[in-house]
């Protein structure tokens, strides 16, 4: 019972992990697009302020960027691990076997 509970636990607390980087990722991303409407409304008629575009441009795209290149991550780990169910260890002695030099008395 106690270790169901531990289990659950830990997944629950994961579960509220993704989901502030979630929410920390979707308020980064408005940072930066209210940046650009900002720079848009206030500064852009005379060119002035431009350092708030690419400030703005890499806060509005980067999270965006980087939740589509985990997701697809995710999908592509679950999708080999089912394609490949198992998985072979190789031991360490079979390289150091091809790469120690043989004599001819060693030879079988």
């Amino acid at each position: 019972m106690g270790s169901s509970y531990n289990a659950e636990k830990q997944t629950r607390m994961k579960m509220i992990k993704v989901w502030i980087a979630c929410l920390g990722s979707f308020l980064l991303s408005m940072a930066g697009g209210l940046i650009l409407l900002l720079w848009e409304i206030k500064y852009h008629p005379s060119n002035s302020q431009l350092w708030m575009v690419p400030c703005g441009l890499i806060m509005f795209v980067t999270p965006a960027l980087a939740c589509f290149a985990a997701f697809l991550s995710d999908t592509l780990t679950q999708r080999a691990s089912l394609d490949h169910p198992t998985t072979f260890i190789i031991q360490p002695t079979a390289f150091s076997q091809l790469s120690s030099p043989r004599h001819p008395s060693q030879h079988v």
